[in-house]
């Protein structure tokens, strides 16, 4: 029987490039024209969303309180960063490049993982269970496994490799256009593989990043439960006649989550 590579210990990743204020560049349409609440309704929405991440990720069997959040806004250590590693990004002209870079280059040096996880900080919806699936799809097959998971905008949300160590080093582009980070990932991927393509793993909680308006309609449907949908559900309302464009009523905003 040929030996199985399945990771012992598994480390989650998870980055934002920039302060809270601002995140959801892309939401910028729907938002509050007043500076002040809109910079105020992004710190929360990214927040809420940071949150529920972390607790589906923590829900994980695989996972746990193996997390590690870079962002170069000190204030996450406070408010969501009591339970897991948090380091501040160094090279924040470089976004998420530099964080994957970081993270990677920290845990291999400071935590016995020989896989990495790496989830974006805007998929509300993902839940544990689908963690497991995604960490369960690594067969074991091979010494060297990427998996990525799309976002229906072509985008890549969830990044997996074992070993840690892997030089996969994916690059992300202006994240307020809609690049096709995804086609360029899996290219890099099979060169790193000699070959080989990376694992697809196609989900929709994991395809639903939250930056556009249209992504509000899936987080009213499927994100009730959420965080950001506490932080979401009373600044909606509804315009045009189809019922289904919203934008953020101001006069109904709340701080906090």
């Amino acid at each position: 029987m040929s030996e199985k590579y399945f990771p012992k210990e598994v480390w989650a990743l998870t980055a934002m490039d920039g302060l809270l204020e601002k995140q959801v560049p892309r939401l910028e349409a729907v938002l509050p024209t007043n500076k002040e609440q809109a910079s105020k309704l992004r710190h929360d929405m990214a927040l809420a969303m940071l949150r529920d991440v972390v607790k589906a990720l923590k829900g994980s069997k695989y996972i746990g309180d193996h997390i590690l959040i870079i962002s170069p806004d000190q204030r996450i250590r406070e408010e969501v960063a009591q339970e897991v590693v948090f380091r501040q990004l160094q090279n924040v002209e470089k976004g998420l490049n530099a964080a994957f870079d970081e993270g990677s280059q920290w845990l291999a040096e400071n935590k016995r993982a020989d896989a990495l996880l790496f989830i974006a900080p805007d998929l509300p919806l993902v839940t544990a269970t689908a963690i497991n699936r995604l960490i369960e799809s690594d067969d074991g097959n091979s010494q060297r496994t990427i998996i990525l998971c799309p976002s229906r905008g072509g985008g890549t949300t969830v990044i997996y490799k074992r070993p840690i160590t892997l030089d996969f080093n994916p690059q992300y582009t202006n994240p307020t256009t809609n690049s096709q980070t995804f086609r360029k990932h899996c290219i890099e991927a099979k060169r790193v593989l000699n070959g080989r393509p990376p694992l697809l793993f196609d989900s929709f909680v994991f395809s639903t990043d939250i930056d556009v308006e249209e992504d509000l309609i899936e987080l009213e449907v499927h994100g009730q439960e959420t965080e950001t949908w506490e932080i979401v559900r009373t600044l909606l309302a509804y315009h045009g006649p189809n019922n289904r464009d919203y934008y953020f009523s101001p006069s109904t905003h709340k701080s906090g989550v």
